[in-house]
């Protein structure tokens, strides 16, 4: 749980997806997502693959996500 309130003070998502593989960020702005990234500190690595989406890129692909967006 901790990791999770790091990745909402760091991305300030508007939703959040935990599942037993992934842990999926939804953001408004892609601004500077691969700086963030790379500034993560180390001792925190995930151990489930993150992804980080935007709202737009959630919408295109909802489908093959096996999600629906209202």
């Amino acid at each position: 749980m901790k990791i999770i309130k790091i990745l909402i003070k760091e991305f300030n998502p508007v939703e959040i997806y935990e599942s037993e593989e992934y842990i999926t960020l939804i953001i408004n702005d892609e601004t500077n997502i691969a700086e963030k990234l790379k500034q993560f500190p180390k001792k925190y690595e995930v151990e489930k693959s993150l992804r980080i989406l935007t709202t737009e890129e959630l919408e295109k692909i909802s489908e093959k996500l096996g999600v629906k967006v209202y």
